[in-house]
């Protein structure tokens, strides 16, 4: 009876020490998160002295805070499971979790977020993707793809390797077709060379559109400063137009594009072909074909200051239309800079040899 009687005694004090800050943290502004988190810790204190209905005061106070923090709660929570369990974000899952476990809140979505941050990189990307499709966010769902698809490069990259590309001519069938120099010409075909080819790199059967391939890797050459011509930037417009014209030369173009970036040995050159690569990335893709071998490419090969530039732009080049104007050799320092690709030289026809 004494220890009971000591107990109570001291229940009946803590309970004047909290009756003021009941009072005061429940009728207090609880859209303010320090008010909110410390009328949760006074109830939490106060809850074995309710237990004992100290005073008729108390058991108000305690009942009235309890029920201004179940609704507040609800308030602030609802919003923030909505948008948790559309975005199925790890981290803001996580944190959610957490927090409604600390407050005491109980939602039928815990569970499921349960099994959501067990899930694997790839399979929550994936529950991303889809739910960002059913919930009509599309470019959140061309982000969660574009995500997929780094994650399949990541894993497949080696597959995509240009000097073994499968979608290009073999190099005897390449050579083939000329009267000289065969041997050259099959050497060169993947790599870098300021000789013309004497046909397309990409088999096209259709003998305008091979010729045509042909005359665009001279403009290439050019553009580059591997051909001597004596306005270099102009031949933009046309290089642009071949390819905004054909998927097929589109295609060339960047399997033209690469075989120059690949062994070249002058850095000039090598830069013009960059900044060809991210003008033609600009106004179309290189298609379903190229485009995990254009990628690949990228993050093997692209200096460092333009790498995370033509990497975003390859990507968004897949969601975009063929764009229907060719640039100018005045537009191309404006597109650039909006693109993000900051070079460290300048354009211009001092690139020539």
């Amino acid at each position: 009876e004494w220890q009971a009687a000591k107990e109570l005694r001291e229940m009946l004090y803590l309970a004047d020490q909290l009756d003021p800050l009941l009072e005061q943290y429940t009728y207090s502004d609880l859209a303010d998160d320090n008010n909110f988190e410390l009328l949760f810790k006074t109830l939490k204190d106060s809850e074995a002295v309710y237990a004992l209905h100290p005073s008729e005061r108390f058991d108000y106070l305690y009942e009235t805070g309890m029920e201004q923090f179940v609704g507040w709660r609800e308030y602030r929570f609802k919003p923030r499971f909505d948008e948790a369990m559309v975005l199925l974000e790890r981290d803001q899952m996580m944190e959610l979790y957490q927090d409604a476990k600390r407050l005491e809140y109980e939602h039928p979505s815990l569970q499921e977020i349960e099994k959501l941050v067990g899930l694997s990189e790839e399979e929550l990307l994936k529950r991303q993707y889809k739910k960002a499709q059913a919930t009509g966010r599309m470019d959140r769902a061309i982000e969660k793809e574009i995500e997929l698809k780094e994650l399949y490069l990541d894993s497949h990259g080696a597959m995509f390797n240009y000097q073994s590309c499968s979608v290009l001519r073999q190099q005897n069938e390449f050579a083939s077709v000329c009267w000289l120099g065969k041997e050259d010409q099959a050497q060169h075909m993947r790599i870098w060379w300021d000789k013309p080819i004497a046909q397309s790199l990409t088999p096209i059967e259709d003998p305008k559109l091979n010729k045509q391939s042909v005359r665009v890797f001279k403009a290439i050459l050019g553009f580059a400063g591997d051909k001597r011509f004596n306005y270099p930037d102009t031949l933009i417009t046309d290089i642009i137009q071949d390819g905004m014209e054909s998927d097929i030369i589109r295609a060339e173009i960047f399997a033209q594009i690469m075989k120059q970036l690949s062994e070249n040995p002058s850095a000039k050159s090598a830069d013009r072909y960059w900044v060809l690569l991210m003008m033609c990335l600009l106004h179309f893709s290189p298609g379903q074909s190229l485009e995990n071998y254009v990628h690949i490419f990228i993050r093997n090969h692209a200096p460092e200051n333009y790498k995370d530039a033509l990497k975003q732009q390859c990507h968004k080049a897949a969601y975009r239309p063929v764009q229907s104007r060719a640039p100018e050799a005045g537009d191309i320092q404006r597109l650039l800079s909006d693109a993000g690709f900051q070079q460290a030289g300048r354009m211009s026809g001092t690139y020539n040899r």
